[in-house]
């Protein structure tokens, strides 16, 4: 089998879909394979027909028809599932996870890949397909020489519990130090209003196109992303690659490879303002230091990616 015999399908309309969609087409433009977005395309049904191996990147419950009428006519399925245990919690996940399930009991997914370490083992454990661990990746640095100031809050949305956007809005603000946030939508505004610090912060209440977003990030001399869940968040090796340091929750695996490393950027205690503080104050302090150690710890990271996506692609590949 080829890369011509594979389709990725993803959709606009999943929940908090911003990282699904950029590494779906990262991964698809990589080997050439098409990618299909079922919310906007009608058609996606037909044109899956000429493909033998259908990676859906994302799930939730518009796929279930689909990917019984594709088992119908013989295709083999993959699901990449992007999310955590932890994340069933939520609604919009949780009702994805639960459409889900009845596809894996009963055998109708073919390759089970997740993006959360041990996720795929967990899977294995309860039904007995095959499953796969992915190592996301980014690799630009273009926009690493751009001037630095001041720190970064990007969460995609300000209700999100995931995203634990209020304990990184309060640390940032006792920096005194400008803030970037986006979204900067109405209920953040009136926080900063209340706390009288609205000369520290800039912002924008509505998504801006992916490049503007990446270049303003790359203005930053730090951000934060201090998240409840995750699983191999895209954010950190965005910023890292372009020199902003990027301080995050202690839910994914980066940086196990170095101890140093991590305990200047992972924070412990995500729900502590304080704790988020204190880690911000001394990753400034250290910027050299993680730069230095995190270039060594990419080189390293990449290198394995690259043989773990080889990996995937031929397991997917050979379904």
């Amino acid at each position: 089998m080829y890369a011509k015999d594979i389709a990725i399908v993803t959709s606009g309309a999943l929940a908090k879909n911003g990282g699904i969609i950029t590494i779906s087409e990262v991964f698809a433009h990589k080997v050439n394979i098409p990618l299909y977005d079922l919310a906007t395309n009608p058609a996606v049904p037909v044109l899956l027909n000429d493909f033998q191996t259908i990676l859906f990147s994302g799930f939730d419950e518009s796929f279930v028809e689909l990917t019984r009428y594709l088992k119908s006519i013989g295709k083999k399925i993959a699901v990449w599932w992007h999310f955590s245990c932890a994340s069933e919690v939520d609604n919009d996940i949780g009702k994805a996870w639960r459409a889900l399930l009845p596809l894996l009991k009963d055998h109708s997914i073919d390759l089970f890949i997740s993006s959360k370490k041990d996720v795929d083992r967990i899977i294995h454990n309860f039904f007995g397909i095959p499953t796969f661990f992915v190592m996301n990746n980014i690799i630009d640095t273009s926009r690493r020489n751009l001037p630095k100031e001041g720190l970064g809050i990007y969460s995609g949305s300000s209700n999100y519990w995931i995203k634990n956007l209020y304990s990184n809005l309060y640390a940032c603000l006792m920096t005194k130090l400008h803030v970037d946030i986006i979204p900067y939508d109405s209920s953040l505004q009136g926080i900063v209003q209340n706390l009288g610090m609205e000369q520290y912060v800039t912002g924008l209440s509505e998504r801006i196109d992916y490049e503007d977003f990446q270049s303003r990030m790359a203005s930053r001399e730090l951000v934060s992303y201090v998240t409840f869940s995750e699983c191999a968040p895209l954010i950190p090796l965005e910023a890292l690659n372009n020199g902003v340091i990027c301080i995050t929750g202690n839910n994914h695996s980066y940086f196990c490879e170095d101890e140093r490393l991590r305990s200047m950027l992972v924070v412990s205690k995500p729900d502590d303002p304080m704790s988020i503080y204190r880690s911000i104050n001394y990753a400034l302090m250290h910027k050299f230091e993680i730069m230095e150690r995190y270039a060594e710890w990419k080189s390293s990271y990449d290198r394995t990616q690259e043989y773990n996506f080889i990996r995937l692609f031929e397991l997917i590949s050979s379904l």
